[in-house]
């Protein structure tokens, strides 16, 4: 089983602390590309631009969920299911 957080394995192997470091990255960009960042005082600029960053043409995403330990397809499929991203 596959969760998008900080779990303690994923699939049955433990998580190496760089992949939680990597799942934090990808949750983050995720977070700030729905709701922004009230503290920062992000503009719309900044969240339109965190919602594009979320694309599989994107060579930083599909590497940020590599690293974190997720296929970038799925991570994507799973975002567009809940109407998160077009």
């Amino acid at each position: 089983m596959v969760y998008l957080n900080n779990s303690v394995e994923i699939e049955n192997k433990p998580i190496i602390p760089e992949q939680k470091l990597w799942k934090a990255v990808l949750a983050q960009s995720l977070y700030d590309s729905l709701f922004g960042d009230y503290k920062s005082l992000q503009t719309d600029y900044e969240k339109k631009e965190a919602k594009e960053w979320i694309d599989l043409n994107n060579e930083n995403f599909k590497q940020v969920c590599e690293y974190a330990g997720f296929n970038p397809q799925f991570v994507f499929n799973l975002l567009r299911k809940g109407n998160y991203v077009r």
